[in-house]
This record gives C-alpha cells, sequence and structure tokens, in this order.
C-alpha cells in the first residue's frame, strides 16, 4: 500500500488523505510496483484535492525524470532523496564544483554541515529536468561521518 498522508512538524497526529494499493491488475501478468501506484496515487490526489498544495516527500525510488514530471504538472513541490548509486551523474555534477555552497555549525560536539548546489539536470538523459541538491551530513569531534542525507 502506498499512502498520501498530511503531517505538521509541530504535531504528533497524522492525517491519511489516500491511499492506492500495489497488487496485480487485472488482466495484467506482470506484478504491480510502487513507481505505478505512485502515478495512480498522484493523479486520484489531484482530483479529490484540486486546491491542495503538497510537498511530495519520496524515496530514491522517485527520484526519476517522469515521475518529477508528473509531480510538477499535478502542481506539488518535491523533495526526493536521492543516492550516489542510482544518481551518478547528479552526484558527479555536484562533486565537481567542490562545496562552494556550504553551511555548517556545532552542537553538543556534533558538526551539522549542509552543501547545495541550484539548478542542476537531474540526469544526462533527463537535463530539462532541473533540481536543486542538499546534502545534509552529521561529524563527531573526531572528524568521522556520523549521519549523512541527500
Amino acid at each position: 500500500m502506498l499512502a498520501a498522508v498530511m503531517v505538521h512538524p509541530d504535531k504528533q497526529e497524522v492525517l491519511p488523505l489516500d491511499a492506492e494499493p500495489i497488487l496485480q491488475q487485472d488482466g495484467c501478468e506482470k506484478n504491480d510496483c510502487e513507481r505505478n501506484a505512485a502515478k495512480r496515487l498522484i493523479t486520484h490526489l489531484k482530483e479529490t484535492y484540486p486546491k491542495l498544495k503538497a510537498l511530495l516527500v519520496e524515496d530514491a525510488l522517485y527520484g526519476n525524470g517522469p515521475h518529477i514530471e508528473q509531480i510538477l504538472e499535478a502542481g506539488y513541490h518535491y523533495l526526493i532523496g536521492v543516492k550516489p548509486d542510482s544518481h551518478k551523474a547528479l552526484f558527479k555534477q555536484v562533486d565537481s564544483r567542490g562545496q562552494s555552497n556550504q553551511y555548517s555549525y556545532e552542537e553538543n560536539q556534533i558538526t551539522h554541515q549542509f552543501y547545495w548546489e541550484n539548478n542542476l539536470p537531474l540526469s544526462s538523459s533527463q537535463s530539462h529536468i532541473r533540481v536543486n541538491f542538499l546534502r545534509y551530513q552529521q561529524v563527531d569531534p573526531k572528524g568521522k561521518l556520523v549521519k549523512e542525507f541527500t
């Protein structure tokens, strides 16, 4: 089941908006997948809540051109995690630019580092889709990387 929920950072409650099952569709030989369920879910969300302003938060599975195009066509915003193995061209661009856009601060002996680049092509084959990239890292007092999110 793939679900769309409404959350607020200051609230414990989660409000379900819609859900889409991931199952073998009638007449199909192949099993369904999360990506197909996401296509249906976005379409149904737009039909059910036409005035909804949404930020879709998704994992790296959804960091592809057709999915991002559907999100934008629906009028939504997105925050999608990416991984170096599945987004090689994007990481290559980021790494080639150095880390000129950065901010860091220390709290409780942990250094919090932020690096970002704007208006990058998602991939070499989908250069018309432009994205912003953000990397967050936590580093311990010995310089060891504790956590990283991209």
